[in-house]
């Protein structure tokens, strides 16, 4: 088995599990029963590129983002990406399942460490801060988004 590598294009495409597409719920069996799991990969994703500012237009140095897939998809946590812009604040998602997005910044502090990134109830408080993307297969995606007011 080898990892995906999202560096030359390749995701999680699809789950259907006894030909019914399980990629939102999760897959589950029972003791005893016979079930059929496929894991569909793909390189036909798009990509998202863009900066992350704060309130006054500024880039954000060493910014922290989250790509949340639609709601229905959230369970399944290899659609989650998390990242870290540069020292300008652009960053640059490669292989991203086509579909719709919710991409949120949050500044260079402490507290927006990774574990704060999978806490998903406290993350999704900040959702209507976030820009909504459709990410089209083949294409990227630019967008610039803004810190949420922090208290």
């Amino acid at each position: 088995y080898r990892p995906l590598d999202p560096q030359k294009g390749w995701f999680l495409s699809t789950f259907p599990q006894d030909a019914r597409d399980v990629t939102a719920s999760g897959w589950t069996t029972s003791p005893g029963t016979e079930t059929k799991v496929d894991v569909i990969v793909s390189n036909a994703g798009g990509s998202i590129s863009g900066v992350i500012k704060d309130r006054e237009n500024r880039p954000v140095s060493a910014g922290r983002y989250i790509l949340l897939p639609e709601p229905s998809l959230r369970a399944n946590r290899p659609l989650i990406t998390t990242g870290v812009a540069s020292e300008q604040g652009l960053f640059k998602i490669d292989a991203v399942r086509p579909g719709e997005y919710t991409l949120i910044a949050f500044p260079d502090e402490d507290r927006y460490t990774p574990v704060f990134m999978r806490d998903l109830e406290t993350v999704q408080q900040f959702e209507r801060f976030g820009e909504r993307i459709l990410v089209i297969a083949g294409q990227t995606t630019q967008v610039t988004v803004t810190i949420p007011p922090i208290r």
